[in-house]
């Protein structure tokens, strides 16, 4: 899978009745990445890439998301597949590239 772990850590959104916890916005964070992962790359489903990143970043031990996390979700959601994603010219494999805004966003 592509190094989200490192980009994300150092170390989307909240219900209409209470404010989402930071686990809950990291959770939501990878399910947003991992949409845009099958929009744009496929070979795995929505339920395939977000069991292979939980098992990377442990979204239960989040503490907090900085002030960039509203904007690196939006950044995730608005930048192309061609920007998120390119292959490794070693690999071949797709690398995630996020936006600056998404570095160290989640806080453990």
């Amino acid at each position: 899978m592509m190094t989200l772990c490192s980009a994300l850590m150092v170390a989307g959104c909240s219900d209409s009745d209470h404010e989402a916890t930071p686990a809950e916005k990291c959770d939501s964070l990878i399910s947003d990445i991992c949409n845009r992962l099958v929009e744009c790359v496929g070979g795995r489903t929505q339920e395939q890439c977000e069991e292979a990143v939980g098992m990377e970043i442990p979204c239960g031990s989040t503490k907090a998301v900085s002030s960039d996390y509203d904007r690196c979700v939006d950044q995730v959601g608005e930048n192309s597949c061609y920007y998120l994603f390119h292959n490794d010219p070693a690999t071949g494999e797709p690398v995630l590239t996020l936006p600056a805004a998404c570095k160290e966003v989640i806080l453990f």
